[in-house]
Parts: structure tokens; sequence; C-alpha cells
């Protein structure tokens, strides 16, 4: 029979039901850092995103460039010298000769040299849009990752205040005979467990705000020790919900999403590599006027007249069409190797978002059962386990064990809505482009 609960043992006791009952202990301060504060962060200070914007610009102004002639050709010679005198009026062929040279590219290789330099500027400004748009999933995962350590690491608090009772307690019975001291060491075993399991919950959320430091190129308010991450202010906006999300808004979504449209600016690249290939089967064109300066007179001693000379030359691929059909077979492969990795781009978005709205579906049944029946269960339980304490049928080892399967079923329920946040950040990733 168990030994009579004595007066100081119901003040130790009367401690104990009050935190095993739900009393609020002390309360974390919120602190002005928000997930919205972070990403604005995190977004302006990127350096990547910064890099593909100065790239891009520095291919649209090269394209402006590309669009000009090349430069012509000046020349001046002596033609017709004689050797025995250099006199320049000694013979009537002999001429100063001045002109200029000037040549046209293949076809329309200027325009289409000048567009792809447009479209690799535009596959740039994608490729910055695309980085926005990971760099806000990374963000937003990470946020929920510390945000459930943080609220690990308060439960686990909760669990300290209780453990360091449950000890005072069964000290109280032991020095007066009602407990053995196997009770008291298990009672001790508990709190170092505890400390160990605080030591790493503690690790895991600093290692997460650390990584979000890193996101953003910056130090966050807030050392790492502190908790600071309100759920309130840390929800993940999501554009249409998962489970009625329909085939028609997923197609579109994917339609104007970076990642896809990175792919299709490829495309009309590798399109204009093809054309601008092509045109080495073209001519190349070259224009020369030329004016001759003569010096002394004729026969009958009029002045010698000058001369003025022009002409056109053209460049015929005539033995160099297997090479040229080389590079336009190459750009071709090219062409289909983008344009398939265009399709598997898509294929793989297809099934990501389908892998997604069906976890979002059984992570939420899994969350209503624990918020509906296994935590009720698990309350009445210990409620049930303390009534017969109390009266003095019933162990506390029992008691202890259903708070502590309760707290863990707290744990796993912070651990669904965290993860449910993080599934809402994937699928934002895909769904909320336009609003990112």
């Amino acid at each position: 029979m168990n030994t009579p609960i004595t007066g100081r043992s119901l003040s130790c006791f009367g401690l104990i039901v009050l935190v095993l009952s739900g009393a609020p202990t002390a309360v974390l301060a919120e602190s002005p850092l928000t997930l919205k504060q972070v990403l604005e962060i995190a977004l302006e200070q990127d350096l990547d995103t910064r890099q593909l914007r100065l790239q891009s610009q520095a291919q649209l102004a090269a394209s402006d460039g590309e669009k000009s002639l090349p430069d012509p050709t000046l020349f001046a010679s002596f033609s017709n010298l004689p050797v025995d005198t250099f006199e320049l009026d000694q013979e009537p062929m002999t001429q100063l000769r001045v002109g200029l040279r000037q040549m046209f590219p293949r076809g329309e290789s200027l325009e289409l040299k000048q567009s792809a330099g447009i479209q690799e500027a535009k596959v740039s400004d994608e490729k910055a849009e695309l980085r926005q748009l990971k760099l806000k999933r990374e963000v937003e995962q990470n946020w929920m990752e510390a945000w459930y350590w943080q609220e690990r690491l308060g439960l686990l608090d909760q669990d300290a205040v209780f453990l360091k009772q449950v000890r005072d307690f069964v000290q109280s019975l032991y020095q007066v005979g009602a407990r053995t001291q196997s009770d008291l060491l298990g009672a001790e075993l508990e709190l170092i467990k505890l400390r160990e399991s605080q030591v790493a919950a503690q690790r895991q959320f600093e290692r997460s705000r650390r990584q979000l430091d890193n996101l953003s190129n910056t130090l966050l308010p807030g050392e790492g020790v502190e908790r600071e991450l309100p759920y309130a202010e840390s929800t993940i906006m999501v554009m249409g919900a998962p489970n009625t999300a329909d085939n028609e808004s997923i197609e579109r979504a994917l339609i104007q999403h970076p990642a896809l449209r990175v792919v299709a600016r490829q495309l009309d690249l590798s399109d204009t590599h093809v054309d601008l290939y092509r045109q080495a089967y073209k001519p190349a064109w070259g224009v020369e006027v030329a004016y001759g300066l003569r010096d002394g007179n004729n026969m009958d001693g009029s002045s010698r007249a000058d001369f003025f000379s022009a002409g056109v030359s053209m460049q015929w691929p005539l033995f160099s069409s297997d090479r040229q059909d080389a590079k336009v077979k190459a750009a071709r492969i090219k062409q289909s190797e983008v344009r398939l990795n265009q399709d598997l781009r898509i294929q793989q978005a297809r099934l990501e978002l389908v892998d997604l709205r069906s976890q979002l579906k059984l992570l939420r049944q899994q969350k209503t059962l624990y918020r509906e029946e296994i935590l009720p269960t698990l309350k009445a339980q210990k409620k049930s386990a303390l009534q017969s304490y109390e009266a003095d049928k019933g162990s506390f080892e029992k008691v202890m064990s259903l708070y502590l399967k309760e707290q863990m079923a707290l744990s796993q329920h912070l651990r669904l809505i965290a993860d449910e946040q993080i599934l809402f950040a994937r699928w934002s990733y895909w769904m909320n482009a336009e609003q990112a």
C-alpha cells in the first residue's frame, strides 16, 4: 500500500498539479523581427541577384553595338612608281592612290547578333527573378524551422519546471521514508536527459538562425540564444489552397514561372543562334572606292588626268560548306537539348506540385488527429492519473509518464504545424511567382 501523503507532501503535490494542469509559464517576449522583414532584408541584400542584374545590363549594352557595320578601311598607296628615279611625274601610270573599303556582313548577321544580345539579357533577368523566388523559399523554410525549435525549447522549459518539482516532491517523500532512493535517482536522471535535449534543441535553433543570417547577408536583430520568432507573423501566404488548385491554374502558374521562362528564353536564344549560323551560307559583300592622283604632263603638254575607280567584292562560302554544316548541326542539337530541358522542367514541376498536394492532405489529416483525438485523450488520461494518485490509488511514475507522452505529442503537433508551413513555402514557390 502506498504511504499516505503528508501535509508537506500535499504542498509539493499542489505545485505539480498546477504545472500538469497547464498553468502558464514564463511568457517569451515577442520581438519586432518578422518573416516579412527578414524577406525584405534577404531579397534586397542578395548579391547573386545584383550580379545577374548587372550581367543583364552589360549584355543589353553590348547588344547596342552589334547593330553597327564593321569599321571601314582607309588606304593609301603609290602605284607604278619608277625605281630608277622615283619621280612621280616621270611615267604616266604613276599615281598616289587613296581609297576606302567597306565590308557588309552576311545576310542578317547584324540584326541577329543584336537580337541574341537582347535575348541573353532577358535570360539573365529571368534568372534574377528565379533567384529571388528560390531565396524566398529558403528563407521561409529556415524561418519555420527556427520557429519550431524555438517552440520546442519552450516545451522543454515547461518540462524543466515540472521535473524539478517532481524531484523536490520525490525528495520530500524520500526524506519521510515514503519513497525509495531509486525514485529520487530516477527524477535526477530525467532532469539530466532534459538538459541534454535542451542543448540539442538550442543547437538546432541557433543553426537555423545563423542560416537566416547567411541568406540575408547580414546579422539579423537578436542573438542566437534569444527566441523571437512569433508564429502569428510567420504564416506563409499561399495563393489558392493546394487542395482546391485545378490543373488549369497549375499549368497557368507553370507557364508564368521564371524557372520555365528561363528555359523559354534560352530556347528563343538557341533559335537565334541557328539562324545566325545559317547566315554563313550567304555571301559577304564589300565595296571599294579609290582616287588616283597623277603628276606631270602628257606628250601634248596637257596635264595628266586623275583616276577614279570603284568596285564590289563578294565572298562566297564555296569551300567552307562542311564547316558551316557542322556549326548549324551543333546549334540544332543544342536547340533540341534546350527544348527537351523545357519539357523535363515542366514534367518535374507538375510532379512536385502533385506530390506537395498529396503531402499537405495527409499532413492536415495527421494534424487534425493530434488536435482532436491524441492530445485530448492524453490530457484526459493525465487528469485521471492525477485523480487516482491524489486518492492514493495510482503510481506517480504513471503520472509522469503520461505527462511526458503529452509533451512529446505537443512537440509532434508543433512539428506538423511547421512542416505544413514549409510545404506551403514550396507550393508558393511555384504558384505565387507573380506575387513574389
